[in-house]
């Protein structure tokens, strides 16, 4: 099985050479390959300074942020992309991007569906 970065958890970077977590630098190819060893941002363990305190702080989990009126779908189109996600939430049903890590809003649902096989995110991987 081929190894993960170590930096990368629940679709976010978590790099010391990053001031904080981002999704921005995240593909999910070379996180989840060996060829994380290739990102500017993966650093060897021996080139990683002690961190304390707060620094020291990973999140065991992280909660999904919803806004209804934004993110949950009255009526679920289905996409054709491999990378959608469909969820039920407390709050209704919602639409989450594995590549992105987030949640879609509305918007973006309706992009994914109709559009899916020409997404920018999509053929970026």
């Amino acid at each position: 099985m081929a190894k993960v970065c170590p930096y990368y958890r629940d679709g976010l970077c978590f790099s010391p050479r990053l001031d904080e977590p981002t999704n921005s630098v995240t593909l999910a190819k070379r996180c989840l390959t060996e060829q994380h060893k290739t990102c500017s941002f993966y650093v060897e363990k021996e080139e990683q300074q002690e961190k304390k305190g707060v620094e020291s702080y990973t999140p065991e989990k992280q909660e999904i942020l919803i806004y209804a009126p934004v993110n949950v779908i009255e009526k679920p189109g289905l996409s054709e992309c491999d990378y959608f996600l469909m969820m039920e939430t407390d709050k209704g049903t919602v639409a989450k991007c594995k590549i992105m890590g987030r949640v879609l809003t509305k918007s973006q649902v309706n992009l994914c569906v109709e559009f899916w096989n020409t997404c920018p995110i999509r053929k970026s991987i």
